[in-house]
């Protein structure tokens, strides 16, 4: 999607004018409709449902908690992006020692994430697939060949269509699909919750008191929970997507080709700061329908788990959810809900793939440039983009083959993500407040309290990859 035909720049500002209006503002939603399908995964089709499967609405509180805390964070991201024209790796660096080192934590534990564990995100789609279809054509010929392997097979398929689909497409493509597969998520899990919900009511209700875990499992999911649910370190995607469609000051950057400075990101007019206002209400715009679409995802497949999995005794050990849960949902709610519900597990799935290729090899290219200036040169950024990406598939693909096993990738992925969260959150809180210029940051209230919250997520992943550790 391109933005729309009538932004200009005027002579006293270096910004395009900013949409005016709610539906004009609604066409620059597309970076965040890509953030909410790469939030919308692992965290919402398998940590959520087993834990409300397994303790109730007990830590219905903590979900809640999470959905604002991270709306809160992913604005300071939105802001401190649009207002520099930097990206998450120059804007760090140009804080200074405090936060300068922190893209560089990221990186470390993306390479991580992203090259080796990302497969167990996929794989839900394998086992969505394998139970919808059966086995791929030919294969099913095969005489005992286990069943395991087949969801593997559908894995890599799933893979490899979207690679080809970001390879062939790039960015608008990514985004117009990942708008619409959003969306049909949302609709489809939001109507199977629906359809349960009277089940569910009493839980939630008991759960709005915020109650400590009394055991260690449960510890362990609430830690995990703060990691996955509505994306983890991932949300910095959101910065190289605004870069993309050239949001705020990114569009000068665009424009002239020139990277600009700390000391070039003050406003030169009055009319460029009011223009910038103007990005920041879309930006606020953006993070409030994307955190309410994901705050619906959230408590739908909460629902979901209590009035459908734990009546029934089913506590989701290992990557089962999708066969167990629409098969129980059709006992429910009827027939139609089988379908209903692999459609939008399936969707959420496959946008969440797309959005962790597409907005992970922006970011690779990033440190890229800065470490290897020659390479970069030699190498057009797409070029490398699809390089990284094609990498990322390659080696998620091979370890989920090795390990089929999406809850253990899955857990794993929130063990050395959830300390990082902590960490950005309070990177960010320190670059709302001393970074930006003064018309554009956040007051000293908002800053107090987004550190401590910073803290607290990254204690709980500490303690949280201490105890997986332990378990080993």
């Amino acid at each position: 999607m391109s933005g729309p035909s009538n932004l200009h720049e005027t002579p006293t500002s270096r910004l395009a004018a900013p949409p005016q209006g709610v539906f004009r503002s609604l066409t620059w939603i597309g970076p965040m409709l890509l953030l909410l399908g790469t939030a919308i995964g692992s965290g919402e089709l398998l940590v959520e449902p087993a834990t409300a499967a397994r303790y109730g609405g007990s830590l219905f509180w903590a979900i809640l908690f999470i959905i604002v805390t991270k709306a809160l964070w992913n604005e300071a991201i939105g802001r401190v992006s649009i207002v520099t024209g930097q990206s998450f790796l120059e804007s760090c660096s140009g804080g200074g020692p405090v936060v300068s080192w922190v893209p560089w934590a990221w990186y470390a534990v993306n390479v991580l994430k992203d090259f080796f564990l990302r497969g167990g995100i996929i794989g839900i789609g394998g086992i969505i697939c394998y139970d919808a279809f059966g086995p791929l054509p030919l294969l099913h010929q095969i005489e005992d060949f286990p069943a395991r392997y087949h969801i593997v097979t559908w894995t890599l398929v799933n893979y490899v269509i979207v690679w080809c689909l970001l390879l062939a497409g790039g960015y608008r493509l990514a985004e117009t699909v990942n708008t619409v597969l959003s969306l049909l998520f949302t609709a489809c899990l939001v109507t199977c919750a629906v359809a349960v919900l009277p089940r569910a009511t009493e839980e939630l209700v008991s759960g709005l008191v915020p109650q400590l875990p009394t055991e260690n499992e449960q510890w362990l999911m609430l830690m995990a929970l703060a990691g996955i649910v509505m994306s983890g370190s991932t949300t910095v995607f959101y910065s190289a997507w605004a870069e993309e469609r050239q949001m705020g000051l990114f569009g000068h950057v665009r424009r002239t080709g020139h990277r600009l400075t700390r000391d070039e990101i003050e406003p030169k007019s009055s009319e460029e700061e009011k223009h910038m206002f103007g990005w920041l209400r879309v930006n606020t715009l953006n993070v409030t329908i994307c955190y309410v679409l994901g705050a619906l995802i959230c408590m739908s497949t909460f629902i979901l788990g209590i009035a459908v999995l734990r009546p029934a005794g089913v506590t989701l050990k290992g990557a089962e959810l999708a066969p167990e849960l629409s098969m129980m949902m059709t006992q429910v709610a009827g027939p139609w809900a089988k379908n209903v519900f692999y459609v939008g597990a399936y969707a959420a799935v496959i946008s969440t793939t797309i959005g962790i290729l597409d907005g992970g090899s922006r970011m690779y290219v990033q440190p890229l440039g800065r470490v290897f200036p020659t390479l970069r040169k030699r190498l057009a950024t797409a070029t490398g983009r699809r390089i990284i990406m094609t990498l990322m598939v390659i080696g998620c693909a091979s370890v989920y083959a090795l390990v089929p096993d999406a809850l253990k990738l899955v857990l794993w992925m929130g063990a050395v993500d959830a300390p990082l969260v902590g960490v950005l959150i309070a990177a960010y809180a320190y670059l709302v407040r001393c970074y930006l210029p003064q018309a554009y940051r956040r007051g000293l209230i908002w800053t107090l309290a987004m550190v401590p919250v910073g803290g607290l997520y990254f204690a709980l992943g500490v303690f949280y990859l201490v105890l997986l550790l332990k378990a080993l």
